[in-house]
């Protein structure tokens, strides 16, 4: 399933259920440390912990951008 509300599914008669279902849904979470590369969890989670504890959403912007950085541009060039 697409992660959008708004995004178009495929006919699959279990996706379509999938969709609506969610669509339903008040909340919906994500396996973020699942769904993610090994290394921005580990830099990422404890942010979000932070954050949790703070609520300083710019300090949170600040340095999840700063770990997708290290990670996601490590990644695009190769490095690992």
């Amino acid at each position: 399933l697409p992660p959008n509300k708004s995004a178009t599914v495929g006919d699959d008669p279990f996706v379509l259920a999938g969709s609506r279902l969610l669509n339903r849904a008040e909340d919906v979470s994500q396996y973020f440390d699942r769904d993610t590369l090994p290394a921005f969890e580990k830099l990422a989670v404890p942010v979000l912990a932070r954050f949790v504890a703070s609520g300083d959403i710019k300090a949170t912007l600040d340095a999840l951008e700063a770990a997708r950085l290290e990670v996601f541009w490590q990644d695009t060039q190769g490095v690992q």
